[in-house]
C-alpha cells in the first residue's frame, strides 16, 4: 500500500462554518479534517505544539480533529503522519480574532505627558498595529483641541511632513479612517500593502472626511504608509481607524 502524505482539506467551526485558508474567524474552537493512508494515524501541530492524533479512517482515509481554546493570534497548522518517514502535510492558517469590529484611536498605547511622541526610526505599539515614524518630521499623539470632529477626537495620530508606516497586527479586508488637516494647503498620500510587502493600491489622502478601502480578491491589507507630501509646518491628523477581516 503507497504511503499518503496527509492533507487537511477542511476546517470548520464549531457551529459548521468553513474557515478557509488563510481567513479570520472569531471562534476558538475549530474541527480539521483531512485525508492519510488509511487505518493509521495522524497527529496534529499548531506550529510546532501538539494539538492530538486523530484516527484515520480504514475505508475513507479521511481523518478529523477537534482544536479548542485557540488564543487570539495566527494559528499554523499542520498534520503529521505517525507512520514511514513521517511526512508532514501543507499548513493550514487562520488567524483568530476579537469578537467585534476592530477600531484603533491611539488612546492607549502610549505613557508621559508628550504626547507620545515617535522619534524618526523609532516606534511604538498600539492594540491593532504598530506605528513606525519612517522620516516624519514629528509624530506624536497631541490633542490640539481643534474642531476635529467627526473625523478625530481625543488623541489622534499626529504628523508633520514625511513618512510614516502602520502595519497591523492581522491582515485585514478593509479599513476606514478619518482626516483631518490644519491648512488647506497640506497634501498627503496613503499606500496600502498586501501580506507579501506589495503595494495594492495608492491614493491622495482626503482631509476632513473618511478615507476608505477594501482590498481585491485573494488580497489582504497588512500595512499602510501615510505620507505628508506638502506640510507647510501644519499637522495633519488621523484617527478612528476600523478594520474589516
Amino acid at each position: 500500500m503507497p504511503v499518503v502524505t496527509p492533507t487537511i482539506t477542511e476546517v470548520k467551526d464549531l457551529k459548521g462554518k468553513p474557515v478557509p485558508h488563510g481567513s479570520t474567524t472569531v471562534e476558538t474552537s475549530v474541527t480539521l479534517s483531512g485525508l492519510a493512508s488509511k487505518g493509521l494515524e495522524v497527529e496534529i501541530f499548531d506550529g510546532t505544539a501538539t494539538k492530538g492524533k486523530a484516527p484515520v479512517d480504514p475505508v475513507t482515509g479521511i481523518w478529523s480533529r477537534e482544536v479548542t481554546g485557540l488564543s487570539v493570534s495566527e494559528h499554523r497548522f499542520t498534520a503529521k503522519a505517525n507512520y514511514g518517514a513521517s511526512p508532514v502535510s501543507e499548513p493550514w492558517v487562520l488567524n483568530v480574532i476579537a469578537a467585534g469590529l476592530p477600531t484603533e484611536d491611539f488612546e492607549s498605547g502610549f505613557s508621559g505627558d508628550e504626547g507620545g511622541h515617535i522619534r524618526p526610526g523609532a516606534s511604538r505599539n498600539f492594540p491593532t498595529l504598530v506605528v513606525l515614524n519612517v522620516s516624519a518630521a514629528s509624530v506624536s499623539f497631541m490633542n490640539f483641541h481643534e474642531q476635529l470632529e467627526p473625523y478625530s477626537s481625543g488623541r489622534p495620530l499626529s504628523v508633520i511632513g514625511g513618512l510614516v508606516k502602520l502595519t497591523l497586527k492581522i491582515s485585514v479586508k478593509r479599513i476606514k479612517f478619518g482626516a483631518v488637516d490644519q491648512s488647506a494647503y497640506t497634501e498627503a498620500k496613503v499606500s496600502y500593502f498586501d501580506e507579501q510587502g506589495a503595494i495594492v493600491h495608492q491614493t491622495p489622502i482626503q482631509f476632513r472626511a473618511w478615507n476608505e478601502y477594501t482590498a481585491p480578491d485573494l488580497k489582504r491589507i497588512k500595512t499602510i504608509e501615510i505620507e505628508h507630501t506638502l506640510d507647510k509646518g501644519q499637522h495633519v491628523f488621523f484617527d478612528k481607524f476600523t478594520f474589516t477581516y
